[in-house]
């Protein structure tokens, strides 16, 4: 069952821009989950068809590449992000100038996708709301965000969706934390303060 068109063409237009497919990929390889990783090129080689920008070097690379994810789940990609990452360094995806290649290269300068790739290690939960709505058709939203929305055949490629759906939208925002100074509380005997200092009885018995 194909995703839900919306989610689908609003991903496909997001990643048309070689900024945010980098970002798009380097966010699935975090999640070492090959099947995500084979969505997201999926969607990347898509999103090159649709601009008419898909080689058939790039199409035949891709093939190759795709059957060996299916085949060995990309062990060896992330054994190399391990090791890389107890070493201090990690796999970053740039976007190509026009004399170079789309490479996956070590990057271990405190550069902006070292910026991007430590938002993503901070983990944020979040509640997901399943629905089904009809027999091999599934709902997965985002709780508090319900233009964050994905479908899939089973419960799990729904909920798959939503992730990918969330992560290129927090690839796009930023989280920052607000610090709010709460007013001081009165004193509970500061409203009795001056009631009577007109009221002559209260002179006569307090004397």
């Amino acid at each position: 069952m194909p995703r839900s068109i919306s989610y689908q063409e609003e991903l496909i237009e997001s990643i048309k821009d070689p900024t945010q497919a980098a970002a798009y990929i380097e966010a699935c390889l975090e999640e070492t989950d090959p099947e995500v990783l084979r969505l997201a090129l999926k969607d990347i080689v898509e999103a090159h068809q649709r601009m008419n920008q898909l080689s058939e070097k790039a199409k035949l690379l891709y093939d190759k590449f795709d059957k060996m994810l299916s085949e060995n789940k990309g062990e060896e990609i992330y054994c190399l992000s391990d090791l890389l990452d107890v070493l201090g360094f990690h796999l970053a995806v740039k976007v190509k100038s026009d004399d170079e290649e789309i490479v996956t290269q070590t990057d271990y300068k405190n550069t902006e996708s070292l910026r991007k790739k430590s938002q993503v290690r901070n983990k944020l939960n979040y509640s997901v709301i399943i629905e089904e709505i009809k027999v091999g058709l599934y709902s997965a939203t985002v709780w508090g965000l319900p233009d964050c929305k994905a479908t899939g055949a089973t419960r799990e490629e729904a909920i798959k969706n939503a992730r990918q759906l969330l992560i290129a939208r927090l690839e796009k925002a930023e989280i920052v934390s607000l610090e709010v100074e709460l007013p001081k509380p009165e004193h509970p005997w500061m409203k009795f303060a001056g009631m009577f200092k007109d009221d002559p009885d209260f002179d006569e018995v307090s004397a």
